[in-house]
Formats: C-alpha cells, sequence, structure tokens
C-alpha cells in the first residue's frame, strides 16, 4: 500500500487524510521556492551590499525560510500535523 497513512478518522475518509497531508507539505515548498526566488532576486539587486533596507529584508526572508521549513517539517515528520 506504501506510505498511504492507516488512521480511521470518523468524519472524514482515507483520501482526506491524504490530501491534508499532500497540503501540509505542498503550502511550506511553495514558500520556500518563492522566497528563495525572491532572495536571489534581492541578491542581485543590492550586489555593492549599500541598501541597509534590502539587507533587512534578505535577512528576515531567510530566517523565515528557516523557522517555517525546519518547524512545520518537524511537526509532519513527528505526526502531529496529521
Amino acid at each position: 500500500m506504501g506510505n498511504c497513512p492507516f488512521i480511521q478518522v470518523p468524519l472524514i475518509s482515507g483520501g482526506m487524510v491524504i490530501a491534508h497531508i499532500a497540503l501540509a507539505h505542498a503550502l511550506p515548498a511553495h514558500y520556500s521556492v518563492g522566497t528563495g526566488i525572491r532572495l536571489y532576486g534581492l541578491e542581485k539587486a543590492d550586489q555593492n551590499q549599500k541598501n541597509k533596507g534590502i539587507q533587512t529584508a534578505r535577512n528576515l526572508l531567510s530566517i523565515s525560510i528557516i523557522y517555517i521549513n525546519f518547524v512545520i517539517g518537524a511537526l509532519a515528520r513527528s505526526g502531529y500535523m496529521v
């Protein structure tokens, strides 16, 4: 049967459980890819590293990628996201 979850949820079917797991994976993944592309654009826009606003935005986006991916990834891996 593969990696499909084997749990019984009384109000929703197994397909809905799989859909929720996929959603918990896809949203952070798409956020990371989009933010990574934005970080690349910020790096190219501020090659001389003189603009403090771009540096602040770059640092905040980098921290957000790390926190969101690590926290949601750890929760999803441990089973708390189901």
